[in-house]
This record gives C-alpha cells, sequence and structure tokens, in this order.
C-alpha cells in the first residue's frame, strides 16, 4: 500500500485496507473539540434544499436503489450513531468501529464501491482532528464516468458536511481541510 505520511489519517491501521487499490481517495477533515458521534450525526443530518438535486443525481448515477431503501439522516442523535457491524447508518452498512476514534462504513452499487471513514485524532488541549476519509473503487468503466460528472459536487458536499458536523460539536467557524490523494 503507498502511504503518505503528509496526512494523519491515512495511517490509522483500520483503514489500511480500504485503500488498498482504491480508484479514488479524498479525505476532507477540521480540527477542533467534542466526540465522533456528535461528529457523524452532524456530517449524516446536513442536507441543505440544494443538496437534493445532487443526491437524485448520485442515486441515479450510481444506480443505488430509491433513497427509501438507503434512509435518511435526519431523526440520527449521537446516541442513535449505529457503531456495531452490519448496522444501517442513512444508507451506508457499518464494516467496523470503535467509540470515539473511528467509523468506517460501506456501500455496494452496481457501478461502485465505496468507504466512508470518520476518524476522531486525538491532538493537544482536548482538541481532535476530525476526518472524512473516502475510498472508492469502480466496478466498471460507468462507474469511472458516473463519478467523473459527480466530482465536483462531492468535494463541495465533503467540505460542506464536514463544516456541518463540526459546527455539531460546537465550532463556531470550523476550517476544512480538503485533501484528494488518488
Amino acid at each position: 500500500m503507498q502511504t503518505n505520511s503528509t496526512h494523519p489519517t491515512l495511517n490509522f491501521p483500520e483503514i489500511e485496507p480500504l485503500l488498498c487499490d482504491a480508484d479514488y481517495i479524498d479525505v476532507a477533515s477540521a480540527i477542533g473539540k467534542g466526540d465522533l458521534r456528535t461528529f457523524v450525526a452532524g456530517w449524516i443530518t446536513y442536507q441543505p434544499a440544494w443538496m437534493k438535486p445532487v443526491l437524485i443525481l448520485r442515486t441515479i448515477m450510481l444506480g443505488r436503489e430509491s433513497s427509501k431503501k438507503n434512509g435518511k439522516g435526519t431523526s440520527l442523535t449521537p446516541q442513535t450513531v449505529p457503531m456495531q457491524a452490519g448496522e444501517q447508518l442513512s444508507g451506508w452498512t457499518v464494516r467496523q468501529a470503535e467509540e470515539d476514534s473511528y467509523l468506517i462504513v460501506e456501500m455496494h452499487a452496481k457501478n461502485q464501491e465505496a468507504a466512508l471513514s470518520f476518524v476522531a485524532e486525538p491532538l493537544a488541549n482536548q482538541q481532535k482532528r476530525f476526518a472524512v476519509l473516502l475510498a472508492l473503487h469502480y466496478v466498471n468503466q460507468s462507474g469511472r464516468r458516473s463519478f467523473q460528472i459527480l466530482q465536483p459536487f462531492h468535494r463541495l458536499l465533503d467540505i460542506v458536511k464536514t463544516k456541518a458536523g463540526m459546527r455539531a460539536c460546537g465550532e463556531v467557524m470550523p476550517q476544512v481541510h480538503y485533501w484528494r490523494w488518488r
């Protein structure tokens, strides 16, 4: 596996298997106080009106079934964030988790397979680096083409949803760093 020491999130051993042969990897991160469950709940539930057409387009492009099956994140609270393998998180399936450290979820669509990792890395002064890492594997060329169309929206979604997760943790003006690895 290729490693990169410039972003600590990529050094979590639990995430390394997800990166193996991934076609696309990106990370959005921010620093603040709070806990992983609160961050995840804020990230998942943030869905402003302008996102709806993007989410519909994503559903069509990725060949996912209707959003009814995939669930809504609107009733998610920090206490109800699933942390057990096999549980559902707004259309994603929990792969593995460790309380206040990381949560890895995955999704399988007809054109792509994706793993989304939420990480809370402890720093000094009770702060943490919260990061969201997406590792995407294209099942076929259609998966590659559809993501190329969605990629500009994806980056914007990563940034605004990470800010929303940080606001849920009490950060007033969170600064998000976006980094594309592959």
